[in-house]
């Protein structure tokens, strides 16, 4: 049997934690390109946001926006995540904490904006709400997998960063 002390590396569980965050990034950067690209490339856009047009409403702008601002993020959160987690660096635990309260703040305000446009709350009647449950509920499993781990807290102990820098003498 493995003591406390001996229960490291990156494996167990945390190579669940690390599946999620790349199937996340994967799954982040397709939306962003198969959901907001056609916006911009077909005059949806023009069509959503400019007043007089049938598919007009004010909100459409700024929740288009927030969208796209927070799958960025979150392509990039990921991208850190992923640095972190392999350089076993004792920032990845408070990190990937973040990242999940992040997702659940972001799915809340989502909601929220999408349920004041009429048009998208019709279209997406549960989607929101249930990207908000799985937020919800994903962050208190890892969340709680971080703050109470062995593995976690033996494993990502590292605090400098590898040199890379290249010069000759």
């Amino acid at each position: 049997m493995q003591t406390d002390e001996n229960i490291n590396g990156l494996k167990g569980w945390l190579i669940v934690v690390l599946l999620g965050i790349i199937i996340s990034l994967v799954t982040t950067f397709y939306s962003m390109m198969a959901n907001f690209f056609p916006i911009f490339t077909n005059n949806y856009w023009d069509i959503l946001t400019q007043p007089g047009s049938s598919a007009y409403h004010p909100l459409w702008g700024p929740t288009l926006i927030f969208e796209i601002i927070g799958h960025i993020i979150f392509c990039i959160f990921c991208v850190i995540l992923i640095c972190l987690f392999f350089m076993k660096h004792f920032r990845f635990p408070m990190t990937y904490i973040a990242f999940r309260i992040i997702i659940v703040l972001y799915s809340t305000a989502d909601l929220i904006l999408v349920n004041l446009i009429p048009a998208a709350s019709e279209a997406n009647s549960m989607q929101p709400a249930a990207q908000l449950g799985k937020s919800i509920l994903g962050a208190g499993i890892w969340i709680t997998y971080m703050v109470s781990s062995n593995r976690v807290q033996n494993t990502f102990i590292k605090k400098e960063v590898p040199n890379t820098n290249i010069s000759s003498t």
